[in-house]
């Protein structure tokens, strides 16, 4: 029933989160994909999906995450972010635009929005 899958994504989210904060960002993988299926609305799940794998070098995995944590809440700015940082390296630089604006547009008041805004400028330019 609900009440069994919720508190198996509890679990499988909780363990995901030790494993990152240990620096098992393989077994951070395993366990927010696990727990990304069983709830396919967490936002949170998709997103630190995305950071656990770009933080065990698979870039192109992350922006498949960032895409889905977006697609799941399309206001979830840091994703936004995380995912045109990304785009950004990739040489994707119209796509890596739209969501560092929709970043900015969303929190404007970040205290990473300057630096946002010198990367969107910089990525203009090119």
């Amino acid at each position: 029933g609900i009440a069994v899958d919720s508190l198996h994504f509890d679990l499988w989210f909780a363990r995901a989160n030790s494993r990152y904060q240990l620096e098992d960002y393989a077994g951070a993988v395993h366990d927010y994909g696990i727990a990304s299926v069983i709830d396919s609305n967490s936002v949170d799940a998709a997103f630190n999906l995305g950071v656990a794998l770009e933080k065990s070098g698979n870039p192109d995995g992350a922006m498949t995450a960032y895409t889905e944590a977006l697609a799941r809440d399309s206001t979830y700015a840091d994703a936004h972010l995380n995912l045109a940082v990304l785009l950004g390296k990739n040489k994707q630089q119209d796509e890596a635009i739209i969501h560092l604006e929709a970043y900015l547009e969303l929190d404007p008041d970040s205290p990473r929005a300057k630096d946002v805004e010198n990367f969107l400028a910089q990525l203009k330019r090119r």
